[in-house]
């Protein structure tokens, strides 16, 4: 018999520590979440929050999302850890390829974990493909299902998860974004018929275009619900557990106008009050996904709610495009018209950061930041913190006699004592071209 959360908060026994579970919901703000709390429409962030801890978690420009979540699992800079944005360079100049873990210089929370023979489990954490060798499994960033112009094979065929094979056992749960049912979509926003073509005839993800964008990032997410509720049914829950979900940066970049269009001149009011429910609906969808996780876990656990950075309004509205002037992206028979591109939602420097769980007080407001992360958990979890990381563990969050109780300790640095798998991969012979288009698509490269 699985034990819920609402057991959360007894003390475990003199000298455990608890679990950690940390989920990463790309683009959180609470600008939109505290609404969403008063009106009661997130029941299960509102629980964490009143039982524990919350404040904005300050990120770093440039803010790009594959240096900040990886700044977060290993306390680096991006200069230290070498994950810089999603194109790196190659280092002669040549060319660049997407971000992966072999980019990654320095240890992650999950190697050093390892290492100190704690389980570990991350579903879609940015730059984790090729998946590494840890005590437990990794499922990757590409373990999701694209349409193969966009993902192409090359890329996919191994490592997209660690034991490899693990991948085969999740193959049933991948969620195309041509198969999401349409009703998945419509429970989000109540498109309008010629809406629900124009999201169906997208070949693939367009820069700046909602419809699109949402068709494909939402599957992706979907696809990392779907296996890592199936992961803790079936193998338990490990003692470090990391989920990425990504749609509300998308979904906020590209329909803030709907949802906010007092922050805009010109905004149709009639397709803002359909189309705008979105942003809220998402952050309720991602709230019904952690009710379901925290339905699994073990009550000694400590829950993790972050995000890299907040959203404001851009100012710009999205402008029509002649749909003919995008061919590639359309069926043959939607190319006439127009359609709306661009990103009214941009980034702002505040995220989320909400903790609950012993030994998490109640109560206490914190102004935290990217840095502190990988600190605080691994002090969580009993294991000592590097003095080279640049941030701190948030004492002021956790009880007092969790300290006493378990001496903190340090060493001076984790990066030449734990050795780094997948370092031989040679990444000019991955032919990535399709996922660089991807990234173009998507508005994340230029």
């Amino acid at each position: 018999m699985r034990l819920r959360h609402s057991a959360l908060g007894a003390k475990p026994n003199a000298g455990d520590f608890p679990k950690v579970l940390i989920v990463g919901i790309d683009g959180a703000t609470f600008s939109v979440l505290d609404p969403l709390i008063k009106e009661g429409r997130v029941p299960n962030i509102a629980r964490l929050i009143e039982s524990g801890a919350r404040g904005n978690l300050k990120s770093e420009e440039p803010i790009m999302s594959p240096r900040i979540w990886t700044t977060m699992v290993t306390g680096k800079s991006p200069d230290e850890h070498g994950v810089t944005g999603f194109l790196i360079g190659d280092g002669d100049g040549s060319r660049e390829h997407l971000m992966s873990s072999v980019d990654r210089k320095v240890p992650a929370l999950w190697n050093i974990a390892t290492v100190f023979q704690k389980t570990v489990g991350f579903h879609g954490w940015l730059a984790t493909w090729p998946a590494e060798k840890v005590d437990g499994y990794m499922i990757s960033d590409r373990a999701v299902v694209l349409p193969q112009a966009i993902w192409n094979s090359a890329q996919r065929e191994f490592a997209l998860t660690y034991p490899e094979e693990r991948i085969k056992d999740l193959e049933r749960l991948r969620i195309s974004a041509d198969s999401l049912p349409i009703e998945e979509i419509i429970e989000l926003v109540p498109l309008n018929e010629e809406e629900q073509e124009e999201y169906t005839g997208s070949l693939k993800p367009q820069r700046a275009h909602g419809l699109s964008v949402l068709k494909w990032s939402f599957a992706g997410q979907r696809t990392h619900e779907e296996m890592s509720i199936q992961t803790l049914q079936e193998h338990g829950q490990p003692d470090l557990m990391g989920v990425f979900l990504v749609a509300t940066d998308s979904v906020s970049h590209t329909f803030w106008h709907n949802a906010y269009p007092d922050d805009f001149d010109g905004v149709n009011r009639e397709k803002a009050s359909r189309l705008g429910v979105i942003v809220d609906n998402l952050y309720a969808h991602n709230d019904g996904y952690l009710g379901r996780l925290l339905s699994l876990i073990d009550p000694n656990t400590v829950i993790l709610v972050v995000s890299d950075h907040g959203f404001q309004s851009s100012g710009l509205l999205p402008q029509d495009i002649p749909k003919k002037d995008y061919a590639e992206y359309w069926k043959s028979e939607k190319r006439e018209g127009t359609i709306a591109v661009g990103q009214s939602g941009t980034h702002h420097i505040e995220g989320i950061f909400i903790a609950s769980g012993y030994p998490i007080r109640k109560g206490v407001t914190v102004d935290a930041s990217i840095y502190d992360i990988a600190p605080t958990i691994l002090a969580l979890l009993g294991l000592p913190n590097a003095t080279d990381m640049k941030g701190q563990v948030l004492r002021e969050i956790i009880e007092p006699s969790f300290f006493r109780d378990s001496a903190s300790t340090k060493i001076d640095s984790y990066d030449d004592i734990i050795p780094l798998a997948g370092r031989e991969i040679d990444h000019g012979r991955l032919g990535e071209e399709e996922l660089v288009e991807q990234l173009r698509s998507l508005g994340y490269v230029q």
